[in-house]
């Protein structure tokens, strides 16, 4: 493809690949980066494969640092739009797979987001070996957003985990799967879609200025984590791939959102535009910042996160 002429490589790993490679597309995560490389090599990965978008804070040379991590880039900016209309971050991770990394399986993650497994697999190399004898060429996970007792408490040293700090997750389906569909039906549940409803109760115009409708469930709840390269199976998009996942299992990915670096996301959102139409999700949170900071999070939908079987009994993880 040409966008693969874009990329090019800051770093290449010595390390020979064992398992799947982990790829993420990165811009200024020195807050994540830290926690999130030691999560994915306790779940077994070995081979990290990121992309820089042109990080100012300390990302850039702590990825090349690293003797586990391929670190590639190119010249276009994160939210540009290629091809007429469609995002290069889009592009990029559709693009990698099955031209970079061309074999073998991809984990394809954010920085906020931690992927847990089900509990009968101790690492992600005997899951992938779970699919490959089903046959199967992918998987869904559902996204989860973790959040601290109040939004205030996101400011907190940078030195913690998110994991010590954002405690909590809402049950209950965010989602429903039709068999053989690409993409679910979305719920409005989660933590996020409190705060939206809270927000057109009491600022009712602010919330039509941001979504020029009714709510549509915002940021979508679901992802496709796990891909094997090489196969039929594609990214359709950041969220779904253009084959339906396998109906007997799904993974959840942890999303720590409310972090110390938030307000910094939202700022450079803000100003560049470079999200999902205009960084809607960003103009959200930035309300949701000025108006919400102190209210309660924790209610009757809450779990308090203790291991994985915290996200098996609340329905997010299965294997049947």
């Amino acid at each position: 493809m040409a966008g693969d002429r874009q990329i090019r490589y800051l770093k290449k790993s010595r390390r020979r690949r064992t398992g799947p490679v982990l790829f993420s597309m990165m811009r200024n995560e020195s807050y994540h980066l830290p926690f999130f490389l030691d999560h994915y090599r306790n779940i077994g990965v070995a081979d990290f494969l990121i992309y820089d978008d042109s990080s100012s804070d300390g990302t850039t040379e702590l990825l090349l640092s690293q003797s586990d991590v391929s670190v590639i880039t190119s010249d276009v900016p994160f939210g540009a739009k290629v091809d007429g209309h469609r995002r290069w971050t889009t592009v990029v991770k559709q693009l990698v797979p099955n031209t970079i990394i061309k074999k073998g399986w991809a984990i394809i993650a954010d920085a906020d987001e931690y992927l847990y497994l089900p509990s009968e697999f101790s690492n992600i190399i005997e899951f992938i070996r779970f699919l490959e004898s089903q046959g199967s060429d992918c998987v869904s996970a559902s996204l989860v957003d973790f959040y601290p007792e109040r939004l205030a408490m996101r400011i907190y040293s940078q030195k913690l985990s998110p994991k010590l700090k954002s405690l909590y997750f809402d049950k209950g389906k965010l989602f429903e799967w039709t068999p053989g569909e690409i993409s679910p039906q979305p719920l409005s549940a989660g933590v996020r879609a409190r705060l939206a409803q809270q927000l057109e109760q009491h600022h009712a115009q602010e919330y039509r200025k941001i979504f020029n409708a009714e709510w549509t469930g915002l940021a979508k709840t679901w992802k496709t984590p796990l891909i094997r390269c090489g196969s039929k199976a594609v990214l359709w998009n950041g969220h779904n791939a253009n084959v339906p996942p396998p109906e007997n299992v799904q993974l959840a990915f942890a999303h720590y959102k409310f972090t110390p670096d938030l307000d910094s996301k939202i700022s450079y959102a803000l100003s560049s535009n470079a999200y999902y139409s205009n960084s809607v999700e960003y103009v959200f949170l930035d309300a949701a910042l000025r108006y919400f900071e102190d209210l309660p999070l924790v209610g009757p939908e809450s779990v308090k996160f203790k291991d994985v079987t915290s996200l098996e009994k609340s329905g997010h993880i299965f294997v049947r």
